[in-house]
């Protein structure tokens, strides 16, 4: 953002990071010493850790009764609040937006701007993806919503296409863009511990591995599987993967990930 000559100050709850930033030439305060005043919009990128009953939100929850507080003081006309945490569909809606009314007394998008903005950095390369995004999915309250318009214009510099998407539906797309990624590596892990007992050679594993993505639909072509055609059938694919469940199970290698695609196929099929 300092790249595209916006005025940027941190806010951190780590007098360390503080200390750090500043030492970098940056304007960093703690949340109490934070003002919205002058403040066009404010991202919030909090860790939302999973605990055993689910996502833990105490650090977004947190920061968002701080923006609620703030929201409360300030007399700027219309700052925008950006939430970019990976959330489970309905937290904005039904948990953040209510939480800045009852703070601030006063209402998204008549006195301040929502927008989730889920961020697709990867740890290797966060800079490069910020700068250079496949993507952009601004999701607001409702389309066309002043939110909506303030956080485009935020935006605008980047140089890639804006997708519009209600709050929940964005929420859900940035789980299935990580989980989807976790699914395709173990799917491929798995593969490749077949081909291990059989005593294929590792570059021959690769070499199968780049073949498949030459040839195997799933892979060469991004929108494969993502229509609504119900579950997988025909000659081939039903038969293949109970075939090779068969001889993995002989192999010795577990197929708990083989079962579950069968049942999903089942349970979509209404079998």
């Amino acid at each position: 953002l300092q790249n595209q000559g916006h005025t940027v100050e941190f806010v951190d709850t780590s007098t360390e990071v503080i200390e750090t930033l500043r030492a970098e030439g940056h304007t960093a305060h703690t949340p109490q010493e934070m003002s919205l005043d002058n403040i066009d919009a404010v991202f919030i990128s909090v860790s939302t850790p999973t605990k055993e009953d689910g996502i833990d939100a105490t650090n977004l929850i947190a920061a968002t009764e701080n923006i609620g507080r703030k929201l409360a003081e300030t007399s700027n006309p219309f700052p925008l609040i950006i939430f970019r945490c990976t959330q489970p569909p309905g937290t904005t809606r039904n948990s953040l937006i209510p939480t800045l009314h009852r703070l601030s007394d006063k209402k998204v998008n008549q006195d301040f701007g929502i927008t989730y903005w889920p961020e697709y950095l990867r740890e290797d390369s966060a800079q490069k993806d910020f700068d250079n995004p496949r993507v952009i999915t601004i999701a607001t309250p409702e389309k066309h919503d002043k939110s909506h318009f303030i956080a485009a214009k935020t935006a605008i510099d980047l140089q890639t296409a804006i997708h519009w998407l209600p709050l929940e539906a964005a929420e859900l797309q940035k789980y299935i863009n990580n989980v989807g990624n976790a699914i395709k590596i173990s799917t491929y892990n798995w593969f490749r511990l077949l081909a291990e007992k059989i005593e294929l050679q590792p570059e021959d594993i690769e070499h199968v591995f780049r073949l498949c993505a030459i040839s195997a639909e799933g892979l060469w072509n991004p929108e494969y599987g993502l229509k609504n055609y119900g579950a997988y059938g025909g000659a081939c694919l039903p038969k293949d993967i109970a075939a090779l469940r068969m001889f993995a199970e002989t192999a010795g290698i577990d197929t708990a990930l083989l079962k579950a695609a069968e049942e999903v196929n089942r349970k979509i099929s209404g079998g």
